[in-house]
């Protein structure tokens, strides 16, 4: 058997941290975090073990309920996908992926 090489991925932590300090709802559902009776999770629509980054259009922010269902493909990639598009175009979540202090400071 060929060893097949693992993909490298991009881990971008001060990301996931901006993430989950800005965005205080499920993206999916919309709940709020201080009404949800779940924490919210980051979640990766590419795996990290299928090379997934911590990028823009990679991160959504769930709730537990619907985070378990995205794992088991219960929410659908493409829905998830379409999800990070206004985000991927606006320029403070860019100033964010990139780290910049003032934006992450939000």
């Amino acid at each position: 058997m060929i060893p097949v090489p693992k993909v490298k991925r991009v881990d971008n932590r001060a990301l996931i941290d901006a993430l989950k300090r800005i965005v205080t709802w499920c993206e999916w559902c919309g709940v709020p975090k201080h009404r949800s009776p779940w924490p919210l999770d980051p979640h990766h629509i590419k795996t990290r073990g299928a090379g997934g980054g911590d990028t823009l259009d990679n991160l959504v922010i769930l709730c537990r309920l619907h985070h378990e269902e995205a794992q088991t493909y219960k929410i659908h990639r493409a829905a998830l996908i379409a999800l990070t598009g206004p985000r991927q175009r606006d320029p403070f979540w860019q100033r964010v992926e990139r780290g910049e202090e003032a934006a992450c400071a939000h």
